[in-house]
């Protein structure tokens, strides 16, 4: 588990950021054409696969996903680290962006998204796999999560395949996480090597914990880019 006293909040970091883009937004109107995700443009702007998740219609969309986002991140920063929770976050976003592309290559009908919820379910997702493999409660997140990808499906003008796709890569990452932890886990247990281990003994353990947890959330990052991008490319090649 990790310490949920972590000096930088990244949730109310990401929740800022997002309320500032929103005023922005609200005081420059043509931000929001500049920065939402249209699949047409994606290819020669692909900065707008992620800065769509910044983006709002309107102060009730904003609010939704924001409070969503906050008693969503009161969960994961007890059980991950700032990297991984804004790790899952931005590639959800992205993932929820290439939904809506894929989507357009199935129908050819293009539409403009904006919005958080594709990382949000994404986290949602993430931590619901992180937690559930390590047999935590998480039965009350599974129903939050299902909830609201159905709400896709229900409410109009709502982007059900950018909450399948940033749920979709929020799950896939949450589970390479979770053998990142079991795998830093098994080293930490050989180290101690007795069955009373001392202090220099933990000391060594706890050191090669972190760094396992280190190498692997640098090679969940690589991997999980390298994948989307490909898969981003595809889409477009």
């Amino acid at each position: 588990m990790v310490n949920s006293n972590q000096r930088v909040n990244v949730i109310n970091v990401l929740i800022i950021a997002c309320g500032i883009v929103y005023v922005a937004s609200w005081l420059a109107p043509g931000l929001v054409e500049q920065f939402l995700f249209y699949p047409a443009l994606g290819f020669t702007e692909p900065w707008r696969f992620l800065t769509a998740a910044f983006l709002h219609g309107g102060i009730v969309h904003l609010a939704s996903n924001m409070a969503f986002l906050y008693i969503l991140g009161e969960l994961a920063r007890r059980v991950m680290s700032n990297y991984q929770i804004l790790l899952i976050y931005l590639l959800s976003a992205w993932g929820g962006s290439l939904g809506t592309l894929v989507w357009t290559l199935i129908t050819g009908q293009q539409q403009a998204v904006v919005g958080a919820s594709g990382a949000v379910l994404g986290l949602c997702a993430g931590v619901f796999v992180y937690t559930r493999n390590l047999h935590a409660s998480s039965s009350a997140l599974g129903g939050l999560l299902i909830i609201n990808l159905l709400i896709g499906f229900v409410i109009p003008n709502v982007s059900w395949q950018g909450h399948l796709g940033g749920a979709l890569i929020g799950a896939i990452i949450g589970w390479a996480l979770h053998l990142v932890a079991v795998i830093s886990g098994r080293r930490g247990r050989k180290k101690l090597g007795q069955a009373l281990p001392d202090v220099v003994d933990r000391q060594r353990a706890t050191t090669t914990v972190k760094r396992t947890q280190i190498i692997g959330n640098l090679l969940v990052t690589v991997l999980s880019v390298v994948l989307l991008l490909a898969a981003t490319l595809g889409c477009y090649i």
